[in-house]
């Protein structure tokens, strides 16, 4: 780590097998994050979730296969992009209702089809006492490089 640039080594093939996120905890209600990925292999998986827990998150990743929409342990291919390792991912939690964007380099904003509300998403529904975190995750083998982090504050600005 160092100069903007945060490299996770893969150990686990997902996140519900142990492979926790390396999370921050929102200070705001409305905010957005971007960060750019870099994967080095086929077989790493690299992205931006909302992680309650290893049952409970939602978010968005850049495989070998392309950009794949995370629910828990259910991956939903949004978009295949064979061979695309490089890309910036958006996350955007509009008071609750989350919307995930990508771009690939050169390229313009794709907004994934489905975004999530997560009010929901606490102890008390949950369990735990633990809050809803944003995380930068690698998943697979191989090595997932983050750069160019940002979060911002947000009051209808997206």
């Amino acid at each position: 780590m160092g100069g903007g640039t945060l490299v996770l080594q893969a150990e686990q093939p997902n996140l519900h097998e142990g492979n926790a996120p390396l999370t921050i905890i929102p200070r705001d209600h409305s905010y957005a994050i971007d960060v750019d990925v870099d994967i080095d292999s086929d077989s790493v998986e690299a992205g931006l979730v909302l992680y309650y827990s290893q049952q409970r998150y939602v978010g968005f990743s850049l495989s070998n296969a392309g950009i794949g929409l995370r629910r828990g342990s259910h991956l939903e291919l949004f978009e295949a992009m064979a061979g695309v390792r490089k890309a910036t991912l958006r996350l955007i939690n509009d008071d609750q209702e989350v919307d995930f964007f990508y771009r690939t380099p050169g390229g313009d904003w794709v907004q994934v089809a489905s975004g999530q509300e997560v009010s929901g998403w606490h102890h008390t529904s949950f369990g735990g006492f633990v809050a809803l975190r944003a995380g930068l995750f690698s998943a697979g083998a191989g090595t997932a490089t983050f750069r160019n982090f940002t979060y911002t504050s947000t009051n209808d600005s997206y």
